[in-house]
């Protein structure tokens, strides 16, 4: 399957034409809160008043990048939001993997190089559920 171009022509050139993505901001049915822990729309909610603490969350694994800057980076999203929220971890997970994970909150974290994060979760331990 290919998509057509804007004369109804299909683009025979575009290998990716056929593949159809969910909107990436959409949140992921089915990943529902923890007791004790965090939902993401809760966290950036509360951010001002999680930042520097320890935070449990629930999540679907939508990116998965292996050791940069000495640690893996994980993004994950639940139902709550359609914002991913970034953990680093030495621990490893899979595209996929619903996990849970707990670390300290930061805000406006800048590691240089561009990499800049209003949120991240770092150094945080994974568990696969």
């Amino acid at each position: 399957m290919h998509k057509a171009g804007v004369d109804g022509q299909v683009d025979e050139t575009d290998p990716h034409a056929g593949i159809t993505r969910a909107a990436d901001d959409a949140p992921v049915a089915g990943i529902e809160a923890l007791e004790d822990g965090e939902t993401i729309a809760s966290i950036l909610a509360k951010k001002d008043s999680l930042a520097g603490q320890k935070v449990r969350v629930r999540g679907k694994v939508v990116k998965y990048t292996r050791a940069v800057m000495g640690r893996n980076w994980i993004h994950i999203r639940d139902s709550s939001s359609g914002q991913d929220l970034t953990v680093t971890t030495s621990d490893s997970a899979a595209l996929d993997d619903v996990i849970v994970v707990e670390g300290t909150l930061a805000a406006n974290r800048d590691f240089g190089y561009g990499y800049v994060y209003e949120l991240i979760l770092e150094d945080a331990t994974v568990t696969r559920e």
